[in-house]
């Protein structure tokens, strides 16, 4: 059974959802400095629990990983250099997986 009110709840909650991921990719594009990991981590474990819900498997388990990669180094010290490989590793993921632009 086909129910349009629910199509198109969903098709509103997919939007608001690829939304989210622009936005989020525009934050992290904006990251110069180290002391944005924590909410790096933050951000990847969320995608990586509700991308595959989303229909975006691979998002999800891209995310999964490097948030994997993110934990290891949680409690060391990094420099601004390392973080923004991070962070633009977690740029190219996004729109790798998405119809996110780059920002």
């Amino acid at each position: 059974m086909n129910n349009p009110d629910i199509n198109d709840k969903l098709a509103a909650l997919k939007e608001r959802f690829n939304q989210r991921l622009h936005d989020t990719q525009h934050t992290i594009s904006q990251w110069q400095e180290s002391t944005h990991i924590a909410e790096l981590i933050e951000i990847t474990h969320k995608l990586a629990g509700t991308a595959g819900t989303y229909g975006l498997p691979d998002l999800s388990k891209e995310m999964k990983q490097l948030e994997l990669q993110l934990l290891e180094i949680k409690n060391r010290e990094i420099n601004n250099e390392q973080a923004q490989k991070f962070y633009h590793q977690a740029i190219d993921i996004l729109h790798r997986n998405t119809m996110c632009p780059r920002p």
